[in-house]
């Protein structure tokens, strides 16, 4: 049943907005916690997805999305963490599946090794590119998580 079926046009339903709320407001609601547009990964260096903000005990990164890659992706290798640890969250890999323009990745690592918890505030998690494409690539990268 559509949202027609409750009296609420899809047109009405369409333009309402919702606003991805703070920390301190969505304490274990998954939310969109940062995305860093444009990555290079045909550069090795990191790149801030999202910086933790005041308020919370803990931040906890559940998954994240690669995509709006440029082109082929699949010699680029970057791992995801805090700034000063950039693989305490997923070591080092290479996605096979970024193998064409238009294709995403979902990452979340097994929770059998675990990933760390950010507990401070101002801290930078980020994606790490360790070995470059070879040829200019771009694609954007989210966070996904809850802060506690």
């Amino acid at each position: 049943m559509g949202l027609e079926g409750i009296g609420i046009s899809s047109n009405v339903a369409n333009s309402v907005a919702i606003p991805v709320p703070a920390p301190s407001g969505s304490r274990g609601v998954i939310v969109e916690l940062g995305k860093a547009t444009g990555v290079q990964f045909n550069s090795v260096a990191p790149t801030t997805i999202f910086t933790t903000v005041a308020g919370f005990t803990r931040c906890r990164v559940t998954s994240i999305v690669v995509g709006n890659i440029s082109g082929v992706c699949t010699t680029a290798s970057f791992s995801f963490g805090q700034s000063g640890t950039p693989t305490d969250w997923a070591a080092t890999a290479t996605y096979a599946g970024l193998s064409a323009a238009g294709k995403f990745i979902t990452i979340a690592p097994s929770t059998a090794a675990g990933q760390a918890e950010i507990t401070g505030t101002g801290v930078a998690f980020v994606v790490n590119v360790t070995i470059g494409q070879g040829v200019a690539t771009t694609g954007d990268v989210i966070a996904f998580g809850f802060y506690e």
